[in-house]
């Protein structure tokens, strides 16, 4: 049982996996259906301040829609100008096509998430060799009593 649950987490944790932002070339839309981050000029800043909130810098999620108009997007995060960030859950934002400043995809980087994998599979095996999940090592040795014992008596 412990071994599974440990070789579930190190699984999910490479799984992870480490992402960055890649712009795409020109004025280029990105396929619908992919992760993508939208970053908006001062007219979708304006234009989405009710919806959205002030000083948003880009919106990521997934293109849900592309039309003459202009784009749908599943919302997972919201990044501000001044450096916050809003965590959303699917919610669907419409994005004209004249407030977009540009897009970029969000594309695993295979290099970090390979670093990342090695050091999580590196600090798993080390701590198995230490004996630091209580399984892998065996009984220790008890040692035994001496039998000498010191009394002091205090007045």
């Amino acid at each position: 049982m412990r071994w599974s649950l440990l070789l579930f987490s190190v699984t999910a944790f490479v799984a992870m996996g480490c992402f960055n932002l890649q712009p795409v070339a020109g004025s280029a839309v990105p396929v619908t259906g992919a992760k993508v981050a939208v970053h908006l000029n001062d007219l979708g800043r304006a234009a989405l301040s009710a919806t959205v909130g002030n000083a948003i810098e880009r919106i990521e999620g997934t293109l849900t829609e592309q039309g003459t108009e202009g784009y749908s997007i599943s919302v997972q995060h919201i990044y501000f100008l001044q450096g916050g960030v809003q965590i959303w859950s699917g919610e669907t934002v419409r994005v004209g096509k004249e407030q977009v400043q540009s897009f970029s995809l969000r594309r695993l980087a295979r290099g970090r998430t390979i670093a990342v994998g090695a050091v999580g599979v590196g600090s798993v095996a080390y701590m198995l060799s230490r004996g630091l999940f209580g399984f892998g090592l065996g009984d220790a040795a008890v040692p035994s009593d001496t039998g000498e014992t010191l009394r002091l008596i205090w007045p």
